[in-house]
């Protein structure tokens, strides 16, 4: 179970119209998404025909309970999907651990050893990470993937340079 202190859905009833609503002691229970007395959508993350995620439950409106399905072709990635030890790759050569990412924690090597980053931003939609350097006004975004053998990748940019790294490099 994960409770979230505040949650903003936008909802349309009509498909013509939307109201965003701010709610607090938002509740997940696995898949299930529970505002007590007022919505229970179960999510559900299978391929169908192009969708990837579907839901369907209930709704209560001002006068009555609605059952409520959607789906939808956007497929938000969690952070934790792209958890492993990132080691640099330069041409042929394979460098230093650079990075790792947890379930729980980000960790980047800038060139004096591994520091713990605290305050990260991360976009499920486009799977970025935004982070500063500590103590610095040097910005950082990564962008996470694949790179089909050589397991999770992503891309380093920083105003000096562009570095790319993967979880399992390539033996050559």
């Amino acid at each position: 179970m994960v409770k979230i202190p505040v949650i903003n859905i936008s909802v349309s009833i009509d498909g013509k119209s939307s109201k965003e609503f701010t709610f607090e002691e938002v509740t997940f229970y696995r898949d299930n998404l529970v505002i007590d007395g007022y919505l229970d959508i179960n999510f559900s993350r299978k391929y169908n025909i192009g969708k990837i995620v579907s839901f369907s439950g209930t709704i209560q409106t001002q006068n009555e309970k609605k059952f409520i399905t959607g789906a939808t072709y956007f497929n938000s990635v969690p952070l934790k999907a792209f958890s492993g030890t990132y080691r640099e790759l330069t041409g042929f050569t394979v460098g230093n651990h650079i990075m790792r990412i947890t379930d729980s924690s980000l960790v980047f090597d800038f060139g004096n050893g591994p520091v713990e980053i605290t305050e990260y931003i991360y976009k499920p939609s486009v799977c970025t990470l935004e982070f500063y350097k500590p103590r610095s006004l040097e910005k950082f975004e990564v962008i996470l993937g694949l790179s089909g053998n050589s397991g999770l990748a992503c891309n380093i940019l920083s105003k000096h340079r562009t570095r790319f790294a993967v979880t399992i490099p390539m033996k050559i």
